[in-house]
């Protein structure tokens, strides 16, 4: 449970616990030597500086060799293309292959030899077409000289690498028009290629080559506006021209060249350095898994034998029976050996009573605890890990019950509890709870009940329309162009969804933007005004700071409803009706729609949820967040105003304040209470509503087992326990308020620290109980009141995403969902 944080939080760790005289260089020393740091983290190692190819003045004399593919078969079988490239020209050649062994490889090179001549050097990769002995034995027959990139450093060959992702990115084109023909256009596709002026050049190869431009369709319909006649030469003086210019030419050529490689060179280098190894040194090597070649991570520590060249090293993979490697300086790390701290021993003075005692614990024995947020974001980690957190009822209460007599058992615990007056019973304690009959849910058409042992509704409710939902005539859908068929998809099951939901939705205005942060916001600010109603926005990714940036725009400068969906999210065809029916209601509630509703007697009543969000990154601040109850079936809310909309002032204020910790129940008690009525006092003399101030706490240890048909389970959804574990001295009860699928299920506990209401406990407890299936985020009950998960909601945003209290426009929607 080391977690391999780094030094800084290892640091920060350690020294909370320990200290010792150079903490701060052991740490330092052992976070660097860490084995598993070294092999799995991928630092920023600075890249060797450019080591620039010299330039060919000749055409073909050196060449560029590599393979693509494999391509989908064409009707002629091939799958594969040799690709060539002369240096002094860029010329290119490609052909295809049905394989690539060695005899179809050294075949193919020897038919381009025939047509360009035999080039003195030819540069290729280690790739085992390019060194077995069928090509050895043709380039000792010819006299050419072999050139090979270091392994995995496909920059030494860069010409060719940007050709073969040019050819690849063409041949894919027609695979997608004509996927058995591909192999015809090759010619084509390489004459386009050989036409287009390099910039590196500033000639086509084309033109490097022979001299002149190439004559091809745009000069067809060029002539044939211009039909004018051509002057004729004699051949004498047409090679005459021609030697002349290829001597201009390539004159040229080299200069523009010689400029190129100087400024790449200078721009590469800049954040270059360079490093050396010595023969003897141990390092790690970046090699592809054996799973991808584009998955690549640190393997050894290996030995370097001996350098080669500037920038090459050869190294003894001890992994391979020694066998020898050459790496480019890029692909190579230092091994740091363990290095463990000397204790230095301090001497203490001897007193009456001997010699003090501590522990003396070696660095090599201090773990970090905790999970990281690599583990947390690790769906599978976090799986297997709630096997073993999430335990059902029936293995919780044995393991309880196994504590429990070990601790009898044990002499020693006995002994201690003796001396506190304190025991155990041997079984645990049994009570009476009572279960709340089941809420009927009503919408706009018709009421219903629901599974209580589900405890939700989201089946009941497919095809029902809302109790109200204002029509959304005016909004945008904002997406990236590589997410526009993920946000088309979204429309049309919007569309499908929105008329059975009772949703009145038009057709919005799609506004694509660059996938970039400052170009969204642009686009924003462009487009959204007064007249817009919604906004949605797809993203490409779930990064924090792009969706911080729309919702503080949204929620501040233009106020706006706004629904961000996660282009990832979209990409489950099986499940987008699920999704688009989940985000239409949360559209219409947004808006101020309301979905449904329970039976809640009481007339005049307002219901306010309190919550906290403490945002320890900006300076330990806290945000408070209050929303309250406009209408009579609490499906309306609002955080400033109850009399505008009923034209009347609320007889009874039942407050749920949430976020208390056990150190703050007497400041709600002394000072938020009476914050509270002196707020009710300045709205006049007379006007002196009943109140109740709840206490709402999540984070508690109390656990509650069924025994139902000889079985232990989860008590069911409403049950009550007011009785034996309460407080006496204390107006408070548990409620079970929802369903869990796995694990055990936590009970809510509710403190009424002051209460002026008159309601009898069982009304409170019931209306409680109501309110927890008001939350419009979720089809199903919660485990606390909505008015506390929507100020929760609320102030997590503002403390996460805004920073800013949201624009006063927005207070009577549910923006913050």
């Amino acid at each position: 449970m080391a977690g391999h944080m780094g030094y800084e939080k290892t640091l920060e760790r350690i020294t909370a616990r320990f200290y010792w005289p150079g903490i701060r260089a052991d740490v330092r020393r052992w976070c660097a030597s860490c084995p598993d740091c070294q092999l799995v983290n991928q630092p920023a190692i600075p890249k060797a500086p450019l080591r620039p190819l010299p330039l060919i003045e000749v055409p073909f004399e050196r060449i560029g060799m590599d393979l693509i593919g494999p391509f989908h078969r064409s009707a002629r079988s091939y799958r594969f293309v040799l690709v060539l490239v002369d240096y002094a020209t860029r010329y290119p050649e490609a052909v295809p292959l049905r394989t690539i062994s060695a005899k179809s490889v050294a075949q193919t090179l020897f038919q381009v030899i025939s047509r360009v001549g035999i080039p003195k050097e030819i540069l290729t990769d280690q790739g085992t077409s390019f060194m077995s002995r069928t090509l050895r034995e043709l380039y000792e027959l010819l006299g050419i000289k072999s050139i090979r990139t270091s392994v995995y450093h496909p920059q030494t060959d860069g010409l060719v690498e940007r050709l073969n992702k040019t050819l690849k990115s063409m041949i894919r084109k027609f695979i997608n028009e004509d996927e058995h023909n591909w192999d015809h256009w090759l010619d084509p596709l390489l004459f386009a290629v050989r036409e287009v002026p390099q910039v590196s050049t500033g000639f086509s190869p084309f033109e490097l080559l022979f001299g002149r431009r190439p004559r091809g369709v745009l000069d067809l319909i060029n002539e044939s506006w211009e039909d004018g006649p051509s002057p004729a030469k004699n051949e004498i003086q047409y090679v005459l021209d021609l030697r002349a210019k290829l001597h201009t030419l390539g004159r040229l050529s080299r200069e523009n060249l010689l400029q190129a490689q100087q400024r790449q060179q200078c721009l590469y280098d800049r954040g270059a350095r360079f490093r050396q190894f010595s023969p003897g040194d141990k390092v790690l090597v970046l090699l592809p898994t054996s799973s991808s070649k584009l998955l690549a991570k640190w393997q050894g520590p290996f030995v370097v034998t001996r350098r080669v060249g500037d920038v090459d090293y050869e190294v003894a993979r001890s992994d391979r029976g020694g066998a020898t490697q050459i790496y480019h300086l890029n692909l190579l790390k230092l091994w740091r050996e363990v290095e463990t701290a000397s204790l230095v021993s301090l001497v203490k003075e001897r007193d009456e009573l001997g010699p003090e005692e501590f522990d003396i614990l070696h660095f090599d024995w201090l773990c970090l605890t905790g999970l990281t947020d690599k583990m947390r974001a690790d769906f599978s980690i976090m799986k297997d890990l709630s096997t073993h957190t999430r335990l059902t009822p029936e293995q919780r209460e044995g393991r309880l019950n196994r504590f429990i007599t070990n601790i009898q058992r044990n002499a020693d615990a006995q002994a201690e509890l003796d001396k506190w007056g304190l025991s155990f019973d041997n079984q645990l304690l049994n009570l009476a709870g009572r279960v709340l009959p089941v809420e009927r849910i009503y919408q706009r058409s018709r009421s219903y009940d629901y599974n209580p042992w589900a405890a939700d509704w989201a089946k009941e409710m497919r095809g029902l329309a809302v109790i109200s939902a204002p029509p959304l005539n005016n909004w945008l859908l904002f997406h990236t162009r590589r997410n526009s068929n993920e946000a088309s998809s979204l429309l049309q099951n919007l569309s499908r969804v929105s008329g059975p939901l009772g949703i009145t939705m038009g057709k919005p205005v799609m506004i694509q933007y660059e996938d970039h942060q400052e170009s969204l916001l642009a686009a924003l600010r462009h487009s959204v005004g007064p007249q817009i109603e919604m906004v949605v926005v797809v993203l490409p990714n779930n990064r924090k700071d792009r969706y911080d940036s729309v919702k503080k725009f949204l929620c501040v400068d233009r106020p706006t409803p706004s629904q961000c969906v996660v282009a990832r999210t979209l990409s489950r065809p099986q499940a987008l009706m699920t999704i688009a029916t989940k985000i239409a209601l949360q559209m219409a509630c947004k808006m101020g729609g309301e979905l449904w509703s329970v039976e809640i007697p009481l007339k005049q009543l307002m219901i306010v949820g309190i919550d906290c969000y403490h945002d320890t990154a900006a300076g330990k601040r806290s945000i408070g967040a209050l929303v309250a109850s406009l209408n009579q079936s609490m499906s309306r809310w609002f955080s400033k105003c109850f009399l505008l909309f009923n034209g009347c002032l609320p007889s009874r204020i039942i407050v749920y304040r949430d976020g208390v910790g056990d150190g703050q129940l007497h400041s709600v008690v002394n000072y938020e209470v009476q914050q509270i009525m002196d707020s009710i006092k300045s709205m006049g003399q007379d006007y002196n509503p009943k109140l109740s101030v709840v206490v709402v706490r999540k984070r508690i240890s109390s656990r509650f087992f069924a025994h139902i048909n000889g079985k232990v389970s989860n008590p069911p959804p409403g049950t009550i326990i007011d009785a034996e574990v309460t407080r006496p001295e204390w107006y408070d009860f548990y409620i079970v308020s929802q369903a869990v699928r796995s694990g055990s299920v936590s009970p809510t506990h509710y403190n009424v620290v002051y209460d002026t209401s008159g309601l009898k406990p069982d009304h409170m407890q019931r209306l409680t109980y109501k309110l927890c299936h008001m939350y419009y985020n979720w089809q199903g009950i919660i485990r606390v009141p909505a008015p506390c998960q929507y100020a929760h909601k609320l102030a997590f945003l503002v403390g996460q995403s805004i920073r800013k209290e949201p624009n006063m426009k927005l207070d009577d929607q549910l923006f913050y969902l």
